[in-house]
């Protein structure tokens, strides 16, 4: 298989995933199957920069209705779990999902709860706060709470309490009050 095709291809796109005029036409022009797909090859270089272009197009919230129904969010689920760069990148997507209202429950029940706590234990203040802030959004729902709470959001909204970064600390509050308005 021709591998260095398909990366340039995924890099173009990727490049245009970054502008909100590109990122319609790569959706309305049938680009998310192929691109899905190349999420799961055998190859971490092509998988990494198809899911730099489909974490591109999430980060505009027009895209989160056809990247949910073209099964994105899946790739981005069990690419989370990967041992390369495809994972962040991930991560960084399912966050990007969880700012839409409509999509939170679908969210919580397809596992993408677990890439968001790990992420928010990560050591880049930028990303622990995305992350954080996101589980607040899910933790909102109330279907989500106990997902959250059996994944061990409480340790980690805990151990997140120890930051000096007053953002951090202010989503840590209201992501334990969202908590709080159900008994878990």
């Amino acid at each position: 298989e021709d591998f260095s095709s398909r990366r340039f291809a995924c890099i173009c796109l990727a490049n245009m995933g970054n502008n909100t005029t590109t990122q319609s036409q790569i959706v309305v022009h049938g680009g998310l199957p192929s691109l899905v797909s190349l999420c799961l090859v055998d190859d971490n270089e092509t998988q990494d920069c198809a899911l730099m272009c489909l974490s591109n197009l999430a980060a505009n919230e027009s895209n989160h209705a056809p990247l949910m129904k073209q099964g994105a969010f899946k790739a981005f689920v069990q690419m989370s779990g990967a041992k390369h760069d495809g994972s962040m990148t991930s991560m960084f997507a399912i966050a990007n999902l969880a700012a839409n209202s409509e999509i939170l429950s679908q969210i919580g029940r397809g596992g993408g709860i677990r890439p968001l706590i790990a992420l928010a234990k990560s050591e880049n203040l930028h990303a622990q706060c995305l992350a954080i802030s996101s589980l607040r959004r899910l933790a909102f729902i109330r279907e989500n709470r106990d997902r959250l709470v059996a994944e061990g959001i409480i340790d980690t909204l805990t151990n997140a309490c120890n930051t000096a970064e007053q953002e951090i600390q202010q989503e840590v509050a209201s992501c334990f009050c969202n908590l709080s308005l159900s008994p878990n």
